[in-house]
């Protein structure tokens, strides 16, 4: 909340706070002891009620008007880059991860092609945009495009698939951390699985205000006035992008994210963001939200930015961004081509003379990707006249088909894994499968830690309905067992309440799983458990979060029945409550250790059954424990069997709500992974398996997993066309 926001709230809690300590006195100490004025209330019940729900109601008003985005501490403030040693360890990380496991291993190293730029004015927008045709080829590399002062430090990097965009953008990178007091380049996939921000009435606050002599002015006011209104709502647009971006900074880098907040948001920004993948943002409406985003930021950020994206899908959102300059990478020249496989030597011969005899076929090798993949499929094979009709009439399909053939019985041995016991034929329908998954469910890259129920609604449409009945017949069980005990030690009636306390809390809180939690930067429960992972820390933040929120609630019941039932009936609710939070606390409070993801999926998901057995347990523990302490803040000893059978049934109902919570993400993921096993779509090894595809090199390892050596790859499995074993000699 703003600054000046946080006192009525603070105002507000201890409002409440008095009201449960004057309207509740604990004991007969207390009884004996009155407050300072606890005496008239007693006598003026009513007055006092209406005067503290005057308050309350007040406060609570004043802290929500007041609601809307921080004002950070650290906006404007300069970074002290020698000190700043989160600065060296990120320049490591995206060394490592990007110039280290990416570009040293990309197969366009192959083909060391200068690449050429063609400005596209019709690229960006704003009032200073200069209208006309483009300029036409710029005789510069990236480094250099990225540096003119005309770009301003924001480039719109476009081109064709397999270009060389994602290279270029690299290559800028590595030039940028070979500068030892240069800004620290920062890779973000924009991909579909990583864009989460639910931001509706964007295209409301984007709406530009009509100032047209033709509209009436008291049309033109109103406009104004609901403008001017939305101003607080771009607000909060700017600052939810900002923390979606240093949050997924803060989970790919490992560094804390408020400093990935501060760097963001200082004046002279020590990092640049280099955006990948705009084209991979399949929704339409998504991608083009995000390029408004992506705009407004260039407002409020001085940080430098670089955004990819093919050209095509760029385009296609007719928004563009407000950047300083955009280029788009030019496809390589039949000149440039037999320029390559010239100084390749003799093992290309034959293609090259392919390519001079048919100019067509040399434009179909016009980008990096298409030259390097017919390089590695025909070095030292005659290219017949039947390979070049076949290529000419299937063209990219059909150099993907013939990759595959020559790729397949290739064996490097770069994963150090044992090689998988399949045919090539099991093999290639393993890929196929495993794309079209991939495309149902928009994603570019897999990794078997994060498979869940999502990735098979088209393999398995009832997956997971087993643990779902074994979860019902458990609450059912815990329902019947507190109930009979009730039913035992009081009487029926007692069962019944015990029964409905259970079942209402249970509910209750799997209502509330997806609710976001205080301090969690609006990720739920829900989000916070769905992941198995094979290092755990403990995570104090997510319990204080988790149990602040059921305490509040009951408090809140405690008084409502306070009022009606009298001060004796106030625990009822305000001692569930805090049973309630100290059970949700002890279940939320494992969490994965930052670091490296992908490692075994088996020992993830026993390490994460494990954790969550165990915590489960504990928090079961302290939801029948506790009531027996609980109940002695009851002061009247009548009160106190029903106490105590309500303490239990909350307690039981918020752990059978908490405790299938935290195992949403395990049964989800074991439930996919079975059901992919089960309808043959990856073999049972699925590590081995993508190591074994990754060795032949159709695979390639990523931040996120595993994906294929392009999305054009993944597009050619994915589609009907089967896979031709005509020979590619």
């Amino acid at each position: 909340m703003r600054r000046g926001g946080a006192l009525p709230a603070v105002a507000a809690i201890v409002v409440a706070a008095t009201a449960a300590a004057y309207f509740a006195p604990l004991g007969d100490f207390a009884a004996a002891n009155p407050l300072p004025g606890q005496r008239w209330m007693r006598e003026h019940t009513g007055l006092a009620l209406l005067a503290f729900a005057a308050a309350g109601l007040l406060a609570g008003a004043l802290a929500w008007q007041r609601r809307g985005p921080a004002e950070r501490s650290h906006d404007g403030r300069a970074v002290d880059r020698d000190a700043d040693g989160y600065l060296d360890d990120l320049r490591q990380q995206v060394h490592k991860i990007w110039i280290t496991g990416f570009l040293d291993c990309s197969l366009e190293r192959i083909v060391p092609a200068r690449l050429g730029f063609r400005e596209r004015r019709d690229a960006i927008s704003g009032p200073l945009r200069k209208i006309g045709d483009d300029e036409g080829e710029l005789d510069v590399d990236v480094v250099e495009l990225f540096a003119a002062p005309e770009t301003e430090r924001r480039l719109v990097l476009l081109g064709a698939p397999g270009a060389g965009k994602t290279t270029q953008l690299l290559r800028l990178a590595q030039h940028l951390l070979s500068e030892e007091d240069g800004p620290v380049p920062i890779v973000v996939t924009l991909s579909a699985n990583s864009w989460r921000l639910d931001l509706p009435e964007l295209q409301h606050v984007l709406s530009a205000v009509r100032t047209d002599q033709e509209v009436d002015e008291a049309v033109r006011e109103r406009r104004r006035q609901a403008y001017q209104a939305r101003v607080e709502d771009v607000e909060k647009v700017l600052d939810a992008t900002i923390d979606w971006l240093a949050w997924e900074i803060s989970e790919l880098y490992a560094v804390p994210q408020r400093k990935v907040e501060e760097w963001l948001r200082a004046d002279h920004s020590p990092v640049v963001l280099l955006l990948d993948g705009l084209d991979e943002i399949r929704d339409l409406a998504d991608r083009r939200r995000c390029v408004r985003v992506l705009s407004l930021l260039r407002t409020r950020l001085n940080t430098g930015m670089v955004v990819c994206s093919r050209t095509a899908e760029y385009f296609e959102t007719r928004s563009h961004l407000r950047f300083g300059a955009a280029a788009e990478i030019l496809p390589l020249s039949p000149a440039n081509v037999d320029e390559y496989l010239e100084i390749a030597g003799d093992e290309l011969v034959s293609l090259r003379t392919a390519c001079q005899r048919n100019p067509e076929l040399a434009t179909l090798l016009n980008t990096p990707l298409a030259l390097t993949v017919a390089v590695l499929t025909y070095q030292g094979k005659d290219v017949t006249d039947e390979v070049v009709a076949q290529l000419l009439t299937n063209r990219l399909d059909h150099l993907w088909e013939a990759y595959l053939q020559e790729a397949l019985p290739r064996q490097r041995s770069r994963t150090g894994l044992r090689t998988v016991s399949h045919t090539d034929e099991e093999i290639v329908a393993y890929l196929r499968k495993l794309a079209r998954m991939m495309e149902d469910v928009q994603q570019d890259s897999v990794a078997v830690n994060s498979l869940d129920l999502t990735w098979v609604w088209r393999i398995d449409p009832l997956a997971g309905r087993t643990a779902t009945w074994l979860y019902l017949a458990a609450a059912a069980v815990a329902g019947a067992g507190v109930a009979a005990v009730a039913w035992v030690q009081a009487d029926f009636a007692m069962a019944w309440i015990s029964v409905l306390v259970l079942a209402g809390t249970a509910f209750a809180n799997l209502l509330a799983a997806d609710h976001p939690l205080p301090g969690q930067d609006g990720r739920s429960r829900m989000d916070l458990s769905d992941f198995v992972d094979s290092r755990w820390v403990l995570d104090v933040t997510a319990g204080c979060s988790a149990l602040i929120i059921p305490p509040v609630t009951g408090l809140f019941a405690g008084l409502c029945v306070g009022i009606v039932g009298g001060a004796e009936a106030l625990p009822l609710g305000v001692l569930p409550g805090v049973l309630a939070g100290l059970t949700s606390a002890v279940i939320s409070l494992p969490h994965r250790a930052p670091g490296e993801r992908h490692r075994s999926a088996r020992s993830a998901a026993r390490m994460t059954l494990w954790v969550r057995v165990l915590t489960g347990a504990v928090s079961l523990a302290v939801s029948l424990w506790l009531p027996s302490l609980l109940i002695t803040f009851v002061w009247d000893p009548a009160w106190r069997p029903t106490m105590y059978f309500i303490l239990v049934a909350s307690g039981v109902g918020m752990w059978l709500g908490g405790f299938a919570i935290s195992l949403s993400g395990w049964w989800s993921h074991t439930s996919a992974v079975r059901a992919i096993v089960a309808s043959n779509t990856l073999p049972r090894d699925i590590d081995g398996f993508l190591a074994h595809a990754e060795d032949r090199v159709i695979m390639r390892k990523t931040v996120l997993g595993h994906a294929f050596l392009h999305r054009t790859l993944q597009s050619h499995l994915a589609s009907n066309t089967a896979i031709s074993r005509t020979s590619s000699a």
